[in-house]
């Protein structure tokens, strides 16, 4: 018989009811019409945590309710044995239970038992599934929504939420992890709430659909989730690859080199300290006789019970540890990457690229030897190679390796265009309109039927001199590119005028020699950040200018002026860099 811990009590209400009537109703339904406990029809076989179940079972006894009482596991619960101080026939036995947390997701089994005057019996059984309450909460999302963006851009909007209980909490989860500064858990009115939600998308972001989960949960813990996905254009942009160089692990019988390593941070670990910083360690090595110099994961169940285990380790064996992290290890060709591949990476791209091209994974890895490239993952996430530079095969043995490990910083990669060519309003052999991603140079009439392309645009003036300004400049519009003087190719009817913001850049900031020497993103961004206000438009321009800009798609750029011919019918070269 199961043992009963903690019984719930039972509050039971009795009605008694005083009848010498026997239903004969009960003559073709199998029930004993001398002694029965019977359920109402509407009995809930659902219940919620924290609500009450209530309902009525009629009892009856010919020869007289002796007593009634709620089992389970065929115990009787405290406090629901109910004893009619009269001979009453017909009882109404009032049920009540409130289910509680710890119930949640459990089928609750009660057994109703109803004994008569002369010792018989008879039961009915009653199951309830305890289930989460519905939430009655609303999320009202505005109607339009983007479908994609670019990195860089920040997703702004409001959610409108209702409760029929008080709020608690409202958050937003990105691939299943909450974003701690958009949690909101005070609110002035506990029934209404509007949720500001606003997340720039990210380098990692890019080339992929996101999913943001947005949850609300009520002060009895029922919850409602909403999701919304994009897409985000473009490619994710690589991160930088932290090197770690002579990195020296000994086998199990060294006694003067540690056996295991943290790769984020290059420590290397004892087997004893190994096990305080088990949640860090990623790989570790030993040496068998028959397979070679090993380099495995914590998880690897082989190192756990024959080298590392309790007779050789005591306390400090690997099965002990509380956290065995899972690496991946792969081995790489050399027609995938060579020894001067490795030398050369500065970002992860090849190296996720290989890896991939590489399955399976393993937990361990045998026999390995001088000049090896080994590709990983960790646990985390991390990708990164590992290049075996020299190992001595004994139990006391070493391994010496470089490695290479995804850090946290990203490389955004950028485009260099050079010799671009726009002509003045005037030059009937060269577009003054630009599309800085492709370098793709415009007609007036070429400009408009791409409007959405079109980045920036040149003309010349008698008072401003040479100009570069963005479709959305007004001044272009009416005294330039005006109905006047190119009908109905004018600036003014293009269906997008896109507009892109124009920043100069001081010597301070940037210097001509810089700008070609310029390779990353990161410092275009830099540039533009430090460069002052925007404007739609520079007049004047002169060689050496530095523009830097931020196209409508987010996209930043730096813009050095070559040569300038100040004509109406002259031009401007430029070489330009753009992200990707």
């Amino acid at each position: 018989m199961k043992k009963i811990n903690n019984l719930i009590i039972l509050l039971l209400t009795v009605v008694c009811a005083l009848s010498c009537d026997e239903d004969t109703s009960l003559l073709d339904t199998g029930i004993n019409p001398d002694l029965y406990i019977t359920l109402p029809e509407d009995v809930p076989s659902i219940a919620f945590p924290n609500k009450p179940v209530s309902f009525s079972a009629k009892a009856f006894a010919k020869a007289g309710v002796s007593k009634i009482e709620t089992k389970v596991d065929y115990q009787s619960l405290p406090g629901s044995v109910f004893t009619p101080d009269d001979n009453s026939k017909t009882v109404d036995y009032t049920f009540n239970y409130t289910p509680t947390n710890d119930d949640l997701g459990k089928t609750l089994n009660y057994v109703l038992v109803v004994e008569d005057k002369n010792g018989f019996t008879s039961t009915t059984d009653y199951s309830v599934k305890v289930e989460l309450e519905p939430a009655i909460i609303e999320m009202e999302f505005p109607e339009i929504l983007p479908d994609t963006l670019n990195v860089g851009d920040v997703l702004e909007f409001d959610i409108k939420v209702t409760s029929e209980d008080e709020l608690k909490k409202i958050e937003t989860k990105l691939n299943n992890e909450e974003i701690l500064e958009l949690t909101k858990v005070d609110f002035d009115n506990p029934f209404v709430a509007t949720y500001s939600f606003s997340y720039e998308i990210q380098p990692e972001d890019g080339g992929k659909d996101i999913t943001f989960t947005y949850k609300v949960t009520d002060i009895e813990d029922k919850f409602k989730e909403e999701n919304f996905t994009l897409f985000i254009k473009g490619l994710a942009y690589p991160k930088v690859m932290k090197a770690f160089a002579d990195i020296t692990l000994g086998m199990q019988g060294n006694t003067d080199a540690g056996q295991f390593i943290d790769l984020k941070t290059g420590s290397v670990y004892t087997v004893p300290n190994a096990k305080l910083m088990s949640s860090g360690i990623d790989l570790g090595t030993f040496r068998s006789g028959s397979s070679g110099i090993n380099l495995f994961a914590p998880s690897y169940e082989n190192a756990a019970q024959f080298i590392y285990n309790e007779s050789n380790w005591s306390g400090d064996n690997l099965g002990s540890w509380s956290f065995r992290n899972n690496t991946e290890l792969r081995r790489i060709s050399s027609d995938l990457i060579s020894i001067d591949d490795f030398d050369n990476i500065m970002d992860d791209r090849l190296v996720i690229e290989a890896f991939n091209a590489s399955e399976p994974s393993y937990d361990a890895l045998t026999r390995l030897e001088e000049g090896e490239i080994i590709a990983f993952k960790t646990a985390g996430g991390e990708y990164g190679l590992i290049h075996v530079k020299a190992a001595v095969s004994s139990s006391s043995g070493t391994l010496f390796f470089d490695y290479k490990i995804q850090g946290d910083e990203f490389i955004i990669p950028i485009n260099a265009y050079s010799d671009v060519e726009m002509g003045m309003q005037g030059n009937n052999e060269v577009g003054p309109f630009l599309n800085v991603e492709t370098s793709t140079v415009y007609s007036v009439l070429e400009a408009k039927v791409n409007s959405a392309m079109v980045d920036l645009g040149t003309f010349r003036s008698s008072s401003s001199g040479v100009n570069l300004f963005v479709p959305s400049y007004e001044n272009a519009s009416q005294f330039i590119y005006n109905e006047a003087n190119w009908g109905s190719d004018n600036l003014g009817t293009w269906s997008v005028r896109n507009k892109t913001e124009l920043r100069e850049v001081p010597t301070s900031v940037l210097t001509v020699d810089m700008f070609y020497e310029i390779a990353d993103g990161q410092d275009v961004i830099s540039a533009f950040n430090q460069s002052g206000t925007s404007y739609e438009n520079f007049s004047r321009l002169g060689e050496d200018t530095i523009i830097a800009f931020k196209t409508s798609n987010g996209k930043h750029g730096l813009l050095l002026v070559k040569s300038v011919t100040a004509s109406s019918t002259g031009n401007i070269i430029i070489d330009y860099k753009v992200q990707q």
